[in-house]
């Protein structure tokens, strides 16, 4: 099965959203506000914002699909940069359009074990069976050290 990838920086390219040429399928990527761009990352740059507290406000960034086929199940991957200073308890929320699905914790001080495209290894967040038209992937800055917002992967 062919995947959907998401990266923030083919997306800000085109304001906020963009399609997707081998699946002609409808992405979007949203930012709460600014988060900071470092390069690296799956597609040269990635998005890094330190933990929520009293001097940094919370943050969240969110990668929305249109599903081609509602109905059928969805596995979702991300991927990121480890580094020491980064949070342990990285959050990603999936949701079936607006519906909560799990929210899934992973430590980004080590680097994501799973599937690879190229050099870059995903690591799954877990499989969805998806009834609406959109998969919706939350990530915050609500954590205990610098969250890093690279790309996501559905397939």
């Amino acid at each position: 099965m062919r995947a959907l990838f998401f990266t923030l920086l083919a997306l800000f390219l085109v304001s906020g959203y963009s399609i997707a040429e081998e699946d002609q399928v409808q992405i979007g990527f949203f930012e709460t506000s600014p988060w900071d761009v470092l390069q690296g990352g799956f597609y040269g740059t990635y998005r890094v914002a330190p933990p929520a507290g009293p001097n940094s406000p919370k943050k969240s960034v969110t990668w929305r699909v249109n599903i081609p086929k509602p109905g059928a199940s969805y596995t979702v991957q991300a991927t990121w940069i480890a580094d020491p200073s980064n949070a342990r308890s990285a959050k990603y929320s999936i949701f079936d359009g607006k519906k909560f699905l799990r929210a899934v914790t992973v430590n980004q001080k080590v680097a994501p074990k799973g599937d690879k495209s190229g050099s870059v290894t995903f690591q799954d967040l877990g499989t969805f069976l998806i009834t609406s038209t959109n998969l919706q992937v939350d990530l915050s800055n609500d954590a205990d050290g610098r969250v890093v917002a690279d790309t996501i992967r559905v397939k």
